[in-house]
């Protein structure tokens, strides 16, 4: 398959919509190619989106252009999703990867068949969500024609908090994916940064930030996120961490594999209380100004955590076709 969304006068539209796009110039919704619609091979109702001649695509749509097909949040609840990619199943499936270094189109999608039908993969991987481009899609849309899901009801990405936290306090999210940053990665005093990776060995516990600036007050705000490691904690600390030299000659075996350390994590969130908080967070209480609160969750399996990196390609930060 190619393209199956885009945009055209000032909404996000679906091939599907046929010949009520015929002859209209719909953008890339990650590059803002032009496109136009077009019917799959052998097929009388099926559509997709194609180049218009001499436009090429620029982003992570380069990889679902032609034969492949991009995999969607279609036929699969939030809860459903994160309960697959919780259970353990690494060992008997060989492991996994590390989530590093993430290079697209490739990903071992298949071309298909030209006389294949269309059917849309539904996304079953983290690494899915960053090939299909998601971070650059409107929080607020629905993941899919006729679904009953928004992106933001599947994932938060750390350009979206503000629309879950636009209050004070916490807010229950439940199953969810968050996109957040190791609070190592932060830029502490030797004592907190220390105190970080003592709490991180004795409790397996792993501690995370998402930051936003905040419309109100004009400064940043923060939720914290405790990822309860300890069933698989030797698989996660090999995913996020390797060994290395520190500047001053000694040996640092909590190096981040990429710096800033930003993950992805599939789990399901519980609200933590202030005592609760108090007894687990390395930052309390010398760093909570501007904190909102925190987050517990139970790590399972490594698939639940992928290292995503910014570049241009995962992270587009320029939004150009829509605005909310």
């Amino acid at each position: 398959m190619s393209i199956i969304e885009g945009w055209y006068n000032g909404r996000r539209v679906f091939a599907d919509e046929g010949e009520e796009l015929r002859r209209k110039d719909v953008l890339c919704i990650h590059c803002g190619a032009k496109m136009h619609v077009k019917l799959f091979p052998n097929e009388t109702d099926r559509y997709h989106f194609v180049l218009q001649n001499g436009e090429v695509h620029r982003s992570v749509c380069q990889a679902y252009d032609g034969k492949k097909s991009a995999p969607v949040l279609t036929n699969i609840s939030p809860e459903e999703l994160i309960a697959m990619l919780s259970k353990n199943t690494e060992k008997r499936l060989g492991g996994g990867g590390s989530g590093v270094g993430i290079t697209l189109p490739t990903g071992g999608e298949e071309d298909e068949p030209e006389n294949a039908p269309f059917k849309p993969k539904r996304i079953t991987q983290l690494i899915q969500l960053v090939k299909a481009g998601i971070y650059d899609e409107n929080p607020l849309d629905i993941t899919y024609m006729g679904s009953s899901y928004r992106f933001l009801d599947f994932v938060i990405f750390d350009k979206w908090a503000k629309h879950v936290w636009e209050k004070k306090g916490l807010v229950k999210i439940g199953a969810r994916i968050i996109d957040a940053r190791w609070v190592g990665s932060l830029k502490f005093d030797a004592d907190t940064s220390e105190r970080i990776i003592v709490m991180m060995k004795e409790q397996k516990e792993i501690w995370l930030t998402m930051f936003w600036h905040d419309g109100e007050t004009k400064e940043y705000s923060f939720v914290r996120f405790c990822l309860d490691v300890s069933n698989c904690y030797g698989e996660i600390k090999k995913k996020l961490f390797r060994g290395g030299a520190r500047s001053n000659g000694t040996y640092d075996e909590y190096k981040p594999r990429c710096e800033p350390l930003d993950v992805l994590v599939a789990a399901v969130f519980a609200m933590m209380g202030k005592d609760q908080c108090a007894e687990k967070c390395p930052l309390y209480p010398r760093k909570c100004e501007g904190c909102r609160g925190g987050y517990w969750c139970k790590i399972n399996s490594a698939k639940q955590i992928l290292i995503f990196s910014a570049n241009a390609l995962t992270k587009n930060m320029d939004t150009k076709l829509w605005k909310i």
